[in-house]
């Protein structure tokens, strides 16, 4: 993250004991599991999508594909599961298409007062 004071606010996230929370929340519903795995394709795919016919060549002869190709956020393989609060939140600020729930958890817990207001105007 580029900005100190959303890094050192996430950190503390983290620090709280948010991961294995947020990981029991995701895993809770299976509504939730099955977006982040669309989430986590996306972003697989959009990384794939970027690389140059040359640069594919290169990964596919050092049998780097499945990585690159196949692998989610922050290297992850577990789809159920949360990793790093700090790279969800930034793929879901990066790419909000893609329908980040973790991100979009973090960002609710970073900013209470805008989802209490959310609520109220519904």
């Amino acid at each position: 993250m580029l900005s100190p004071s959303i890094n050192t606010a996430v950190a503390a996230l983290e620090e709280e004991g948010w991961i294995p929370r947020l990981t029991d929340r995701l895993r809770a519903n299976p509504d939730y599991v099955a977006q982040m795995e669309s989430a986590h394709r996306a972003y697989a795919n959009e990384r794939w999508q970027y690389l140059t016919p040359e640069h594919r060549q290169y990964v596919e002869e050092k049998k780097w594909t499945s990585n690159l190709r196949d692998v989610g956020i922050a290297g992850m393989q577990n789809f159920d599961a949360v990793k790093c609060l700090h790279t969800h939140y930034a793929h879901f600020l990066a790419r909000p298409a893609h329908g980040n729930l973790i991100g979009q958890w973090v960002h609710d817990l970073l900013h209470p007062a805008a989802v209490v207001n959310e609520r109220d105007d519904a």
